[in-house]
């Protein structure tokens, strides 16, 4: 077993006697490849105090054997609950951990009906608080599938003009990556114009850009089984609508133009403060407060940002709800927006490392608004 592997099951293992486990049963895919490496994904992992069993099927014998080093590997035929009686027999487990929002109610209730006599205790978080601080190795990943994003959008600057099809800038940006090496991106990119960039999610659509038009890009590229995630705004063309934005009704460039500098100037801010010991609600209030005191307060109605890794979101999460403090290794976004229905919306996102002095900004493209 790794240096690293050992290091980390053993933080896990390190719990089981303050939570009466005999034995953990890891069975979240990005879990079981934190502590094995395993890229692949079916399989899961069984911790005792002093034995780590990882079992896998017959379609991922070789890539088991080329990647889980220093466990206990098992090719089993049978299905999961199957495998587990078979196991939990052999160690003689009397209670075992479950990760409750990994484990399906039907895989549960199999389980626990073959299980007869053993306790089985739901878990939340055990590993994924380990997630939350990122080794040199992760953070070499992100930054991988950070220049694999930002490269292949840097190459498709010259198609955003009007006229192009949303979901066709959203298909070139996805292959753009693919063909850089990105394996399966994180999420749907979002390419959203008019006044569908008012909706945080929207999904790519058929709308053509038209003159004037704000235009939102969502997307992420993957490096390693590591994620990222970016955002980035533009004006299409160079004559949009004339009248000022009130309240639901169209606006001008120089209304567009305000509120993509509220938003960039709030996370500017936010970022500027990102530092040990700062809380998450703390850092939320700097792009809030801002936000707010340039008049948009009710139109930013997500948290500032959300972690990143082996998940697209992860924690920490950043918002007005959270009293934790930032640690240095956490890697995460900051990403204020504003969103006005029947007009539009802005978002800039970055990606932040937490360093012991301050903060390192991961992402490098340009945030001038480009027409």
């Amino acid at each position: 077993m790794g240096k690293k592997a050992k290091e980390r099951i053993k933080l896990v293992t390190d719990k089981f006697k303050d939570m009466s486990l005999d034995a953990l049963l890891i069975t979240d895919i990005r879990n079981v490849k934190y502590l094995t490496k395993f890229s692949g994904s079916s399989g899961f992992l069984l911790l005792t105090g002093d034995r780590a069993i990882f079992v896998t099927d017959f379609r991922y014998k070789t890539q088991a054997e080329e990647e889980v080093s220093g466990l206990e590997l098992r090719i089993e035929k049978e299905k999961l609950p199957d495998n587990i009686e078979k196991l939990v027999k052999e160690l003689n487990i009397k209670t075992m951990g479950i990760e409750a929002n990994a484990l399906s109610f039907n895989h549960y209730k199999k389980i626990s009906e073959k299980l007869n006599g053993v306790e089985l205790i739901p878990t939340t978080d055990i590993i994924e608080s380990l997630r939350i601080v990122k080794g040199d190795e992760e953070i070499s990943s992100i930054k991988k599938a950070i220049e694999i994003a930002e490269g292949s959008f840097n190459s498709i600057l010259d198609i955003l003009r009007p006229g192009m099809i949303e979901k066709d800038i959203a298909l070139t940006l996805e292959y753009e990556m693919r063909k850089r090496g990105s394996g399966p991106v994180p999420f749907d990119i979002i390419v959203a114009s008019g006044e569908r960039s008012a909706l945080p999610h929207a999904t790519s659509s058929s709308k053509p850009l038209e003159e004037g038009d704000l235009l939102i890009i969502d997307w992420g590229a993957e490096a390693d089984g590591y994620f990222c995630d970016i955002t980035r705004t533009f004006i299409i063309g160079n004559n949009p609508p004339s009248p000022p934005f009130t309240k639901g009704e169209a606006g001008g460039l120089s209304d567009k133009r305000k509120i993509y500098e509220a938003v960039l100037n709030a996370q500017t801010e936010a970022i500027r403060n990102v530092k040990p010991g700062m809380t998450f609600s703390g850092l939320d209030a700097v792009a809030r407060d801002f936000i707010k005191d340039a008049g948009y307060g009710e139109y930013f109605g997500h948290g500032l940002g959300h972690g990143i890794g082996l998940s697209v979101h992860e924690a920490p999460h950043i918002s007005w709800q959270g009293e934790e403090v930032l640690k240095e290794g956490m890697v995460f976004t900051i990403e204020p927006g504003i969103y006005i229905p029947g007009f539009g919306g802005v978002r800039i996102e970055d990606m932040v490392l937490v360093r012991g002095n301050g903060v390192e900004v991961l992402t490098h493209l340009p945030k001038e608004l480009i027409l």
